[in-house]
């Protein structure tokens, strides 16, 4: 997720004002970072987050099933539309107009997600995002060296406080795959030094999206 809805913030950004980037990423990458510390606070000498619900609820797979569907349901708005979007992507790279398109690409995705699931990989792979975040700042700092000059300006509170919410959060909900990935460090007791880290540097680079339009930056009206 976080490789493909961090792309809009800037265009959200201009929407919803710079005050409003700042006070919003602020907020919600403390609540995102600080649900991943309580992960990590509970995780205890489990291999993963299942099990350590287990162990917390003397075994009771109430609260595992709970939170597995809790956890899924946050992703159903956006598997749809990333669905659809992969699906037009197809369609257009390869000039595909067969209406078995979406059948094949569902196939193709399903097989996949039992490869990833049986060798448990999927989160390592999803954590790769990292570098499109990486290098969606650089070509925002390129867009913004080399944009041409004018009186573009923002203002400091706007409107649809909503969308940019969801985006962003959609783009912080990074602490659910984080830890699956952390706890492979043998040294646990780096772990919250690591979240914090992480969160620190990944607000600071969601926060300077929202402050860029695709190179022109917010002047203060």
């Amino acid at each position: 997720m976080i490789g493909g809805t961090i792309l809009v913030l800037p265009l959200l950004g201009v929407v919803v004002g710079y005050m409003s980037v700042i006070l919003i990423t602020t907020l919600l990458t403390m609540v995102s970072g600080y649900t991943a510390y309580l992960i990590v606070k509970h995780l205890g000498n489990a291999d993963n987050i299942n099990t350590a619900i287990l162990d917390h609820f003397q075994g009771n797979h109430k609260y595992s099933v709970f939170y597995n569907f809790f956890i899924s349901i946050t992703f159903w708005s956006s598997i749809f539309g990333y669905f659809h979007l992969l699906v037009l992507q197809i369609k257009g790279l390869f000039d595909i107009h067969s209406e078995m398109l979406a059948i094949g690409v569902f196939v193709m995705v399903f097989s996949i997600t039992l490869v990833l699931k049986k060798y448990q990989i999927g989160e390592k792979l999803l954590a790769y995002g990292i570098v499109s975040v990486i290098g969606y700042v650089i070509f925002l700092i390129w867009a913004q060296i080399t944009s041409p000059s004018g009186d573009n300006k923002v203002l400091p509170f706007g409107k649809n406080y909503s969308n940019f919410s969801a985006i962003l959060l959609g783009a912080l909900s990074i602490h659910d795959f984080l830890v699956q990935v952390m706890i492979h460090n043998p040294n646990r007791k780096t772990f919250p030094k690591l979240i914090l880290w992480t969160y620190f540097l990944g607000g600071s680079a969601y926060m300077f999206m929202g402050l860029e339009s695709f190179g022109t930056f917010c002047f203060i009206r």
